[in-house]
């Protein structure tokens, strides 16, 4: 999907009092998008563009875009510019999508994750702290007072790639368990980490399941996303 369809998407949904929760960063780019900003220039900037808003919305990309291909490679960059106009938020984007294309071809997370996925990342500190953590052997715990684990996309990708390859043979739930036990930005390093997993072939709990609010609503989307896939 061009960005620019996504970009509509958001807004609709936005003006339709459907987007709750959102981040500062993406609160700002459906603001400035529904009063008819162009999707390139609705993104914040600075300081706050370099959260994790990015990459804990890449998941379903990683099942189109193939970061091999640079056209692909242009429209992750472009799909994070909608909401952070930084670097950073893009490579924590195309770290998830490397990541997460990863485990599907291996159905496995490797213990090797964080190297191989900062090998296709360009130069900036997301990668410089994924190698710092693919060399680190402390717990998930030592690593996050280490390092962080803070929204910050430095902080944040790196360590729920951390988590997922410490806990590469756990259940899904442990790995939530893990992830939400460090603190800081736990809502986006447990989603990450548990994407990770349940993509490796680790099964969601039914229990899981069955807590989801919007549970009727959500299905219909699944289906129609499985059915671009085949």
């Amino acid at each position: 999907m061009h960005p620019e369809r996504i970009a509509e998407r958001f807004k609709e949904w936005f003006e339709a009092g459907r987007v709750t929760g959102v981040g500062s960063a993406t609160l700002k780019a459906l603001r400035d998008l529904a009063a008819g900003a162009h999707w390139a220039l609705a993104g914040a900037r600075g300081e706050f563009a370099s959260g994790s808003g990015a990459a804990m919305r890449a998941a379903p990309l990683s099942f189109f875009l193939d970061p091999s291909v640079d056209a692909d490679r242009r429209t992750i960059r472009d799909v994070s510019r909608i909401t952070h106009h930084s670097d950073e938020a893009y490579a924590g984007a195309l770290a998830v999508i490397v990541a997460l294309r990863l485990c599907a071809r291996l159905a496995a997370v490797p213990q090797d994750l964080l190297s191989v996925v900062a090998a296709d990342l360009p130069d900036t500190a997301v990668r410089d702290r994924l190698l710092d953590l693919s060399g680190y052997r402390g717990s998930p715990t030592d690593a996050a007072l280490r390092f962080g684990c803070s929204g910050h996309v430095v902080e944040a990708v790196p360590i729920a790639l951390f988590v997922a390859a410490s806990a590469a043979d756990e259940p899904l739930a442990s790995v939530i368990s893990t992830a939400v036990s460090l603190g800081g930005d736990a809502d986006t390093i447990a989603a990450i980490a548990a994407q990770l997993a349940a993509i490796s072939g680790r099964p969601i709990p039914d229990t899981f399941v069955a807590r989801l609010p919007e549970l009727p609503q959500i299905g219909p989307v699944l289906d129609r996303f499985v059915s671009l896939l085949r």
